[in-house]
């Protein structure tokens, strides 16, 4: 009985908001992978954070786009077929992955293709937010171009320093 209800609500609430009704927070990662992070404030309500990381699937750097508490966006730039950012939308379905692979072959492509997604499209990438409070928030290029280009040593630096270390697959 529960089952069934489950399966006529998810039909009914789009995608997006099961998190919401599941009582989860968008924020779920596990944290503690995250190493060396730093948080480059754009405004009272949308920071951009950077740090290092290996994961099952690659090592290298990483950037979050945070809105009111929100993941909207995150890169990891992880090299060779290894690349991809996470987006949330209202435009997904519950077949859609959020995750688009990043055509760029290596990290350091990887990363400016980030800091070109911030700096030329992150409203867009906020309009589409299922959250409204979030569709609401604009953000001013020159708050963009202020960090942009720390955000961008930082993270070729994360890179340099996560190439040194060696994994074991």
């Amino acid at each position: 009985m529960i089952t069934s209800v489950k399966k006529i609500i998810k039909s009914i609430i789009p995608y997006q908001f099961h998190f919401y009704f599941q009582g989860k927070s968008r924020n779920y990662v596990n944290k503690d992978i995250r190493k060396d992070s730093i948080k480059f404030n754009i405004d009272d309500h949308v920071y951009l954070e950077v740090y290092w990381k290996i994961y099952g699937i690659g090592k290298g750097p990483a950037l979050i786009v945070n809105a009111l508490g929100e993941e909207v966006l995150k890169f990891d730039c992880y090299g060779p077929g290894k690349g991809h950012y996470h987006v949330i939308v209202t435009e997904l379905q519950p077949n859609c992955r959020s995750i688009l692979h990043l055509p760029e072959q290596t990290v350091e492509l990887q990363i400016e293709r980030a800091i070109f997604e911030i700096k030329n499209n992150l409203n867009w990438y906020l309009e589409r937010h299922p959250l409204a409070k979030i569709r609401k928030l604009k953000i001013q290029k020159s708050q963009l171009q202020a960090v942009t280009e720390e955000l961008h040593n930082q993270m070729i630096e994360y890179h340099e320093k996560v190439s040194q270390i060696q994994t074991v697959n």
